[in-house]
């Protein structure tokens, strides 16, 4: 190694009995070495990544350190050292190697932020374990612990990363939630093979990335609560804030909430006032960095009053009100439970009440712009036909034996009870 690199020793402590092994690791703190571990990584088949951060109020997380493990090294990524991690992040866009994560939708986000590109051969054993046990999201240690049974040390899950130098002991548990990512990839690539859901798996993978792509470039000035109550005008208006809201907060590093919250938004929007003294004299602008936010408030408001109606946006879909709804959603739900525990699939990965309420709208009433979740790809090959069968009839739900942990069973029309 370069006398530029380097090199630390650190304590491994693996399960209950506390084992101490020597592990050679390696700490990258300057761009030239960022640059020679980057092409280091394209000459591997896979490595396993994970990144340290800390969120709270900045307007995107804050990252701290990042862990690589690949088949001759451990590496330590000190991100607040080196400002321009670009190389990293160029190859976690590229295929090959292969990148495995755990629940990877923050490090999904700092490669995007960085780059403007997703992620690629991805593999996140968190997903991947959701298609073949019944949990959902499972953390790391427990994945660990339930598939190669290794108990992992959790003294440092509320440190602060921010902090230098690390201690040894923040090393060491840095290091470990990478360790034994490719070991979980092999067990959790074969179960996936041997249930058949490799496919399924895939489809997921690029659905939640393109989620993430969606969230960080899209206007989401539409989800604020109450919003599909207000005619276009108005939306016009909350549209305008959102947008205003979103660029001061970008500019400040703060989260958007932290300066007006959506609740505010709502309100503002509501009234369609530019006035400054109406506007003030909404309930909430006591404080006084918000009285002093009121003439940019006003501007933004006299913008959106100024625009056409063609430039208002459309109204938000409503979903459909279903007399029906609770009671099926209910028995939809409970089949679902059932059906994920035959098929040993977690139910947190395929859907929620939610999704089966948007799933009966879009069946019963095909009100809905686009199809939901539940009726598209993978989840509608695993609960499409069930549910229909179950509206037909055709399906029901009895008691099996009440003292176990799923006491229903799924009776089909052709299958005799038992």
């Amino acid at each position: 190694m370069s006398a530029g690199e380097k090199m630390a020793i650190s304590k491994r402590v693996v399960g209950l009995k506390e084992r101490l092994v020597a592990v050679l690791h390696e700490t990258v703190t300057t761009p030239e070495q960022v640059e020679k571990l980057a092409d280091q990584l394209r000459q591997e088949p896979w490595f396993a990544f994970d990144t340290e951060f800390v969120g709270g109020p900045n307007y995107a997380p804050r990252l701290c350190l990042i862990q690589i493990c690949a088949r001759n090294m451990e590496v330590l990524v000190d991100a607040q050292a080196v400002s321009d991690l670009r190389p990293f992040w160029e190859v976690v866009s590229q295929t090959p190697p292969e990148k495995i994560v755990h629940g990877g939708r923050v490090e999904a986000e700092f490669c995007y932020r960085a780059i403007g590109r997703l992620p690629a051969g991805w593999f996140d054993v968190q997903v991947a374990a959701g298609f073949v046990a019944e949990e959902y999201p499972a953390g790391y240690a427990k994945l660990v612990e339930k598939f190669l049974g290794v108990t992992l040390e959790k003294a440092e899950t509320r440190t602060d990363w921010r902090r230098r130098p690390l201690s040894p002991e923040q090393i060491e548990y840095a290091l470990a939630d990478v360790r034994y990512l490719p070991a979980l990839r092999e067990k959790l690539a074969s179960a996936l093979a041997d249930h058949g859901r490799w496919g399924w798996f895939q489809e997921e993978i690029e659905r939640q990335l393109t989620e993430i792509k969606e969230r960080l470039t899209e206007s989401c000035w539409w989800k604020i609560p109450g919003a599909r109550n207000l005619d276009r005008r108005r939306l016009a208006i909350l549209r305008s804030l959102w947008l205003w809201r979103d660029q001061l907060a970008r500019s400040q590093n703060r989260s958007p909430r932290s300066i007006l919250r959506d609740d505010l938004l709502l309100e503002l929007a509501r009234r369609a006032t530019a006035d400054p003294k109406q506007i003030a004299a909404v309930h909430g602008f006591e404080q006084p960095r918000l009285q002093r936010m009121i003439p940019s408030i006003s501007l933004c408001i006299k913008g959106a009053l100024a625009l056409p109606e063609d430039k208002w946006p459309l109204p938000i879909p409503t979903p459909p009100v279903i007399p029906q709804a609770k009671v099926l959603c209910q028995i939809l739900f409970a089949i679902l439970i059932q059906l994920c525990h035959e098929k040993q699939i977690a139910i947190g990965l395929v859907g929620s009440p939610n999704d089966i309420r948007d799933w009966l709208a879009y069946r019963l009433y095909q009100t809905l712009p686009t199809p939901p979740k539940l009726a598209t790809g993978w989840r509608a090959e695993f609960v499409g036909a069930v549910f229909e069968e179950a509206l037909a009839g055709r399906i029901s739900l009895k008691i099996g034996n009440p003292l176990e942990d799923f006491p229903l069973v799924l009776v089909r029309e052709d299958q005799p009870p038992c």
